[in-house]
């Protein structure tokens, strides 16, 4: 008994570290990328002023929204799919996915685009006059990036993270960065349109790098094998994640979109500026998730529970207490921060701590939403997201025109809170393991030896 308590020990350490390594390395690339965004948006404020910035946001949120509804859900489903065929040795599905993914996703961001720009150009008063023309480019742009992220979370679901991670989250934002640092050192005058208009050359550029080199990566490490379709399976699947995955994956977005519906150009901007640097913790989760993920789908393939919750439980522990230690940085130097925007920017500092309690929410709760996925429960899931959304509308309306920042806050705070604490509880029920911080005691009651 002696000794199996100590190869138990040894194993649950060593997929620890080799956790902790692997999210490492996607965090390095992905907080590169975060901190490209994050100086990005400063160039913008102290270039073009506060207004500027806030049109942009409005604008490359729903680039990125359309982007993501264009895609159908198919490359979130990616990790099931993929994950259970890789499980099981069947090639001719991972092709057959890759194939027919591919044509809805590049028919549905052509349509997306199409009606977007149509509604712009049909109802005048749709959208404010400041906003249109960058709105139009955004739309234009919306389709290479529907291709990205698609090619990417095929990626991903391989475990190729040097392609999942570095081209899009790391590199393409940092040459964004370098290319209008440049132009605004050298005294270019530009205005946000023309700023938008570089966004799309970049955006054009790595989406045809990472088609390369992610058909390339398959043709070279995927056997190649007759093609098998499970069309409507894989649309029935796919279809709920679009709702789930536009919600929990793009929520900045979706809260840019609908708080810039009530504030000013400049206090969208402010609000952006808390929300994106509270939401830099979400990177460090999204780094640990982006390894756990893919061992997770065939850990329960496998039908290995106590395997998933052991990596789970590793998992959420990371990001918990580097939450935390965020959310202290925030608490002392939060307005230092927020000024290198620009010096009105630290009215945003009470936003920041109450949505940086936001990201603690997320992380002690864990990968609820990614583990009902992998599991095929992510019918459950549209429920909550749906509710989530309708309850994001409701509090928006009643608190930002009243709060303004602090209430838009307050209002993600709730939102999160509230998907958060349903979508643990589903967890429990469905898989019958504890994905919270808490995971410890289902560890030790299954296994004693595990825990010690």
């Amino acid at each position: 008994m002696s000794n199996l308590k100590q190869r138990l020990g040894l194993l649950l350490r060593h997929d620890f570290f080799r956790l902790l390594g692997g999210s490492a390395y996607v965090f390095l690339f992905r907080i590169m990328g975060a901190a490209s965004v994050y100086l990005t948006q400063v160039v913008i404020a102290r270039w073009l002023g506060a207004d500027a910035l806030g049109a942009y946001v409005y604008a490359f949120s729903w680039l990125v929204m359309l982007a993501v509804v264009s895609g159908l859900g198919f490359p979130a489903a990616a990790y099931r799919f993929i994950g259970h065929a890789l499980a099981h040795g069947e090639l001719g599905k991972i092709w057959g996915y890759a194939a027919r993914s591919l044509q809805f996703v590049l028919a549905g961001s052509l349509l997306a685009a199409g009606l977007a720009a149509l509604l712009v150009f049909a109802l005048d008063g749709l959208v404010k006059a400041e906003y249109r023309t960058p709105l139009l480019i955004a739309i234009v742009t919306a389709p290479l990036m529907a291709l990205i992220i698609f090619r990417t979370a095929i990626a991903q679901a391989f475990s190729w993270f040097d392609l999942a991670v570095v081209p899009h989250d790391a590199l393409r934002p940092f040459v964004f960065l370098l290319l209008l640092a440049a132009l605004w050192w050298s005294g270019v005058a530009l205005d946000v349109n023309e700023v938008l208009l570089l966004q799309l050359g970049v955006m054009g550029f790595f989406a045809i790098v990472i088609e390369v080199l992610v058909a390339r990566r398959m043709r070279e490490r995927i056997e190649p094998a007759e093609p098998v379709f499970e069309t409507r399976l894989w649309l029935r699947t796919a279809s709920p994640l679009l709702i789930i995955i536009l919600f929990s994956g793009f929520f900045s977005e979706v809260n840019m979109i609908v708080v810039g519906g009530y504030l000013p150009a400049d206090q969208l901007a402010m609000f952006n500026a808390a929300f994106r640097t509270a939401f830099m913790i979400g990177f460090g989760i999204t780094a640990v998730d982006s390894v756990t993920l893919p061992k997770a789908a065939r850990l329960y393939a496998a039908n290995d529970m106590e395997g998933l919750q052991r990596l789970i439980f590793h998992a959420t522990q990371m990001k918990f207490w580097g939450a935390l230690f965020a959310i202290g940085l925030f608490v002392a130097f939060g307005r230092e921060i927020l000024s290198i925007f620009g010096a009105d920017f630290g009215q945003a500092y009470h936003a920041l701590v109450i949505l940086g309690v936001a990201m603690v929410v997320i992380a002690g709760t864990g990968a609820v939403t990614e583990l009902l996925s992998i599991s095929g429960q992510q019918d459950h899931c549209l429920y909550v997201f749906l509710s989530a959304f309708i309850l994001t509308l409701v509090l928006h309306s009643i608190v930002v025109p009243r709060y303004g920042l602090e209430g838009a806050a307050w209002s993600v705070l709730a939102v999160v809170s509230f998907y958060s604490i349903w979508l643990h509880w589903l967890v429990i029920r469905k898989l019958g393991i504890l994905p919270s911080i808490f995971g410890f005691f289902w560890l030790r009651k299954a296994s004693p030896a595990v825990a010690q």
